[in-house]
């Protein structure tokens, strides 16, 4: 056998070795499928051809919009020129780029992954990571354990309107809901009554100036924040001198050490007691002032002490004339 008959022998032998299946060529409709009696073999394929059709139909209707796949980049945008088409898929590309880029930089930390059970923790050797999975399975055990012993009993949830009051009976149960919240909706109401003014909050910078336009609303607040500097800077300067306080018992005196500091003060409380001592011992007797109109005279019935004071004016206003009377006369006599 000659060397080209050979190769071509291989080829044909492997070609039969490697031949498609008779299920293959079924599949792929080159063979007819001979399980079915030969007078079926025609309304086999009309039906086959009618569910490929019907499947067809389907793939068709559920394919995605034009839009749907510009936006996925598989179109290009019709809407664009074809000479910008390269401009505007680098854009997209350069756009996407900067959402993943923005992304990856407020992903959150490995070390909040881990702690979160996430993230296995590096931290620890692969051969104990089961125990410490273990541990950390046992201590979320115990604080949900915890949690569960000092959960609110169930009348604080009750009274929260969490759970249904159950010693009330089923039909009642509305009733109750209903007188609850007839309850709440009072109480909600007494509040909205004993609100503040929105005048008052916007006063105390709670509430924005309504009265102002919103675009100026940022420099109003400016201006008001100024003024609060300026004020306070004003305090500031005119606040009293160290030696001030200390003469008002407002600072202690730092010129005195900490130990004699309680000395100091018992010997001016001392010394502020013999002054008013002194004053209380030198101030003018009841009578005295009496006689300068500065107390009442006690002797005489309250129905009478303004009938007493119209005298003694009237006394004083008469004394008062006579003075001026004699005045006068002795001028005019001076003159002549």
């Amino acid at each position: 056998m000659k060397p080209l008959q050979q190769e071509q022998c291989d080829k044909l032998a492997d070609k039969i070795e490697n031949r498609p299946t008779r299920e293959e060529l079924v599949q792929q409709n080159v063979l007819k499928d001979t399980n079915i009696a030969p007078s079926l073999q025609g309304t086999a394929l009309e039906l086959e051809k009618h569910m490929k059709e019907r499947d067809m139909q389907k793939a068709i209707s559920n394919r995605p919009h034009t839009e749907d796949l510009v936006n996925h980049n598989i179109l290009h945008n019709p809407q664009v020129a074809p000479v910008l088409q390269s401009a505007l898929h680098d854009l997209q590309l350069q756009q996407t780029s900067n959402a993943l880029e923005k992304h990856l930089q407020a992903r959150r930390a490995s070390s909040e992954l881990v702690e979160q059970g996430i993230l296995k923790n590096p931290n620890v050797a692969p051969a104990l990571q089961g125990a410490m999975a273990d541990l950390e399975k046992h201590q979320t055990e115990d604080a949900i354990e915890k949690a569960l012993k000092n959960r609110p009993p169930i009348s604080a949830l009750q009274d929260y309107n969490i759970l249904l009051n159950t010693t009330a009976a089923p039909a009642l149960q509305a009733t109750l809901h209903d007188l609850e919240r007839q309850k709440m909706s009072d109480a909600l109401e007494k509040g909205l009554q004993k609100r503040r003014p929105s005048q008052e909050l916007m006063e105390q910078g709670i509430l924005k100036n309504l009265h102002v336009a919103p675009a100026l609303q940022g420099a109003m607040v400016d201006l008001e924040r100024q003024k609060h500097e300026d004020a306070l800077n004003r305090a500031l300067q005119n606040r009293p001198d160290q030696d001030t306080l200390v003469d008002y018992n407002i600072l202690k005196d730092q010129s005195v050490a900490p130990s004699l500091q309680s000395a100091k003060e018992h010997l001016e409380r001392e010394q502020k007691e013999i002054k008013l001592e002194r004053r209380l011992s030198a101030r003018p007797e009841p009578q005295q002032l009496v006689e300068n109109n500065i107390l009442k005279e006690q002797n005489i019935a309250p129905a009478l002490q303004g009938l007493r004071e119209q005298l003694v004016k009237s006394q004083l206003q008469d004394q008062l004339n006579k003075d001026l009377d004699a005045i006068m006369q002795g001028s005019v006599l001076n003159a002549h």
